[in-house]
């Protein structure tokens, strides 16, 4: 009898233990595990912002076509203005660009611009020189295709410059068979045409120094389609200028 109580008793309590666990492991839902994906950030330095403001500079060898006026009653012949030659200057710019898509960008502003002539004779006894300067405030406007690689931006585009003639000067110089020198100044507008415009070609790059500043260097070619003179004139005066233009950059 004893052996039986110590059998049931025992098997009791295995019953019990093992009811338990049972208990325990399916009342715990099972664990899911899930998976994190990692957002890859996108960064490109060159399209942080589609806006620029853009402060810069040209330094361009300047130069005319000239011909005599087409109507006879004004013409005249070249003379000694045949032997001009080039002369240098100094340009400014102040705009912004905009980019219009992925490949595409436009760019407008306000510039100073400046070119000119200049002449320069010279015998035993004598001398004779002369600069002509003419002085543009323009108003740019240019489409460009662009290319981004990382920080660079490859740039090529062209446009129109209307523009007001705000200055002419004319430097000349005499010396004689003295060697007495003689300086004139003419300073006017009087038969110079205020208005015109002008075509401009540029192709070079921009360089994203960080988030928002850069720079950029350009070859610039730029050319007359108006006269810069009257009508009237004896010639027919069209300035072009062909030099490198580099400056800063500010995204907005």
């Amino acid at each position: 009898m004893k052996r039986i109580l110590i059998l049931v008793f025992f098997l009791n309590n295995l019953t019990s233990f093992t009811f338990g666990q049972i208990q325990i492991g399916g009342n715990q839902p099972e664990e899911k595990k899930e998976k994190k994906e990692k957002v890859k950030k996108v960064h490109s330095d060159s399209t942080d912002y589609s806006m620029r403001v853009f402060f810069g500079t040209t330094y361009a060898s300047t130069f005319r076509v000239l011909e005599p006026n087409k109507d006879e009653l004004f013409a005249d012949s070249l003379g000694s203005r045949a032997d001009e030659k080039s002369k240098s200057y100094w340009s400014f710019h102040l705009g912004f660009s905009s980019d219009i898509s992925r490949y595409f960008m436009w760019e407008a502003g306000i510039s100073f611009l400046r070119n000119g002539e200049q002449y320069s004779f010279s015998d035993v006894d004598s001398s004779h020189t002369y600069t002509n300067r003419h002085s543009w405030i323009g108003v740019p406007i240019k489409f460009y295709f662009k290319h981004d690689i990382n920080r660079f931006r490859i740039q090529v585009g062209a446009g129109v410059i209307p523009h007001m003639q705000m200055k002419y000067k004319r430097t000349e110089t005499y010396v004689n068979q003295n060697g007495t020198t003689t300086t004139n100044e003419v300073k006017t507008i009087n038969g110079i045409n205020t208005f015109g415009v002008s075509v401009i070609g540029n192709a070079g790059f921009h360089y994203s120094l960080s988030k928002r500043v850069g720079v950029y260097a350009m070859f610039e070619y730029r050319h007359q389609l108006t006269s810069s003179y009257w009508k009237t004139n004896p010639y027919i005066h069209k300035g072009t200028a062909i030099g490198a233009s580099f400056g800063l950059t500010f995204g907005i």
